[in-house]
C-alpha cells in the first residue's frame, strides 16, 4: 500500500509519511532534506522545491480543499463572501511541529482553515455534515448517548419542539 501524504484530516502535524516523501523528492535533486527544509518547501513559496516545480503547490492546495471539503463541520469553512483571488490564496504556516493554514483573507487577516474537526473536550468528533434524524444523538447535542440508559439518567431530556407528538 503506499504510504498516506498530506493527513491533514486527522492532524496538522508533519506526519511521517509527508517527510519521507518530501525528502526523497528532495535527494533526487541534491536539495537539503533535513527537517527544517522538508517544511519549508510544503511551506514557503519562494523555497527551491515549489520555486523549481510549480505543480508541487497545486497539489499541496488540491491535497487540502480535498481534505477540508470532507471535514464534516459547516463552522471550519470560510463564511461566504465575494472574495479576490488574492484573498482566497492559501498560506501555509509551519509552527512548533505543527501547519496552520490561512486563507480568505478579509479585513487583511486571514482565516484559519483545519481539515480536522475541532471539538470541545468531552463532545463527539461528528461523523457526518448532516446528522440522520433518526439517531439521537441529534437531539441531545452535545451530549452523546450509546443506548437507553444514556438517555434516561440525561438532567435535561430533550423535547421535540412544536412538533404533535401526541397524535403521531
Amino acid at each position: 500500500s503506499l504510504p498516506q501524504v498530506y493527513g491533514w484530516e486527522s492532524s496538522n502535524a508533519l506526519e511521517v509519511g509527508t517527510v519521507r516523501w518530501v525528502r526523497s523528492i528532495a535527494q533526487d535533486l541534491a536539495f537539503p532534506a533535513d527537517i527544517g527544509n522538508v517544511a519549508q518547501y510544503i511551506r514557503d513559496v519562494d523555497h527551491l522545491l515549489i520555486k523549481n516545480y510549480p505543480e508541487f503547490r497545486c497539489f499541496r492546495d488540491v491535497c487540502f480543499y480535498f481534505k477540508l471539503f470532507l471535514n464534516p463541520q459547516l463552522e471550519a469553512f470560510p463564511s461566504k463572501a465575494p472574495y479576490s483571488q488574492r484573498q482566497a490564496q492559501l498560506t501555509f504556516y509551519f509552527y512548533q511541529q505543527h501547519f496552520y493554514v490561512g486563507g480568505y483573507a478579509t479585513g487583511g487577516a486571514p482565516q484559519l482553515l483545519s481539515a480536522k474537526p475541532r471539538v470541545r473536550r468531552g463532545e463527539v468528533t461528528p461523523l457526518h455534515r448532516f446528522s440522520s434524524r433518526a439517531d439521537p444523538n441529534a437531539y441531545t447535542r452535545p451530549t452523546r448517548i450509546e443506548g437507553e440508559d444514556d438517555l434516561l439518567h440525561m438532567w435535561e431530556l430533550p423535547d421535540f419542539g412544536d412538533k404533535d407528538v401526541e397524535n403521531a
